[in-house]
């Protein structure tokens, strides 16, 4: 096989993959101070760098503020972000006002230590609803 040939079948899995949507592209959002709880667009942009503020709690947005962000709502649709805590401080996690639940994995995690990241997978539940996993891989102490 030709490398012009290789480079092709390379370019045509790789566009298959994307419109498949198993590769994704992130923007980065960058957060100044940890006491500023992150947008719901934050959230959607799907990476979120915490530069700054120190030991803050973080809530999420209510279920009606993140679906009013996306596209066409609806139940069963699910997106990642991903958070660099880079503030100086933990952050701790708490599900919002309505419509938002948070399910920490490992259990009862919902700390983030400072210089640590963590993933968070967010579901639909209804069209006003999600439930949020969130992936820390250390407790805060």
């Amino acid at each position: 096989m030709s490398r012009a040939t290789s480079s092709f079948l390379v370019d045509k899995e790789f566009t298959a993959l994307a419109s498949k949507n198993l590769i994704k592209k992130h923007s980065v959002s960058t957060v100044a101070d940890s006491a500023d709880d992150f947008t719901s667009a934050q959230y959607l942009s799907g990476y979120i760098n915490c530069t700054g503020g120190g030991a803050d709690t973080v809530t999420l947005p209510t279920g009606a503020l993140l679906t009013d962000a996306m596209q066409n709502p609806a139940a069963g649709q699910a997106f990642s972000c991903y958070v660099i805590n880079g503030s100086g401080g933990t952050l701790t996690f708490a599900a919002g006002a309505s419509g938002s639940t948070l399910v920490p994995i490992p259990l009862a995690a919902l700390t983030l230590a400072d210089a640590a990241k963590c993933k968070m997978d967010f579901v639909l539940t209804s069209a006003t609803a999600y439930t949020c996993f969130l992936f820390t891989p250390t407790v805060a102490t």
